[in-house]
C-alpha cells in the first residue's frame, strides 16, 4: 500500500512541477536572452534559508520607469548591505534575473525527469488494466 501511495504522490508532484514550469520557464528563457528591463539592484538585507541566501533590496531600472522597493535577488556580486549589482526584470514576472541567466536549465532538467516519470506511470497503469481486462473470467 505504501509503495502505491509513494508512486502516486510522485506522479502528483511531477504534474504540479510541470504546471509551474509552464508558467516560469518562459520568463526564465526571456531572461537568458536578456529581453528584460535592465537596472541596478541595491542590497539591503540578506535572507538565508535551507536553499541558500537571497538579498532583499531595491531595484531601479536604468530609465527610472520601474522601481521595486522590496525586490529579491540572488547574485554573487553582493556581499554586504549597500552593494549593487546589475539585474533585469522580465515583463509579467516580479523576479529579478542576472544578465544571461541560466535558471531555465534547472527547470528543463526537472521537466524532462517529470515527463519521463509521468509517461512511465501512465504506461504502467494502462498495461496493468489491459492485462486485467484480457484475463479470462473464472
Amino acid at each position: 500500500m505504501k509503495r502505491w501511495v509513494d508512486e502516486w504522490m510522485m506522479f502528483a508532484l511531477c504534474v504540479l512541477y510541470l504546471g509551474v514550469s509552464v508558467v516560469v520557464v518562459p520568463f526564465a528563457i526571456s531572461a537568458a536572452r536578456n529581453e528584460g528591463t535592465f537596472g541596478t539592484f541595491t542590497a539591503v538585507e540578506k535572507d538565508c534559508g535551507r536553499d541558500g541566501c537571497d538579498w532583499t533590496g531595491t531595484f531601479v531600472s536604468d530609465d527610472g520607469s520601474i522601481r521595486m522597493d522590496d525586490a529579491s535577488f540572488d547574485s554573487e556580486e553582493l556581499d554586504e548591505p549597500g552593494d549593487q549589482a546589475r539585474a533585469q526584470k522580465v515583463a509579467g514576472d516580479n523576479s529579478l534575473y542576472s544578465r544571461g541567466s541560466k535558471g531555465w536549465i534547472l527547470f528543463v532538467a526537472g521537466d524532462v525527469f517529470c515527463l519521463g516519470y509521468v509517461g512511465w506511470r501512465i504506461r504502467k497503469t494502462w498495461l496493468r488494466r489491459r492485462v486485467v481486462a484480457e484475463e479470462p473470467a473464472a
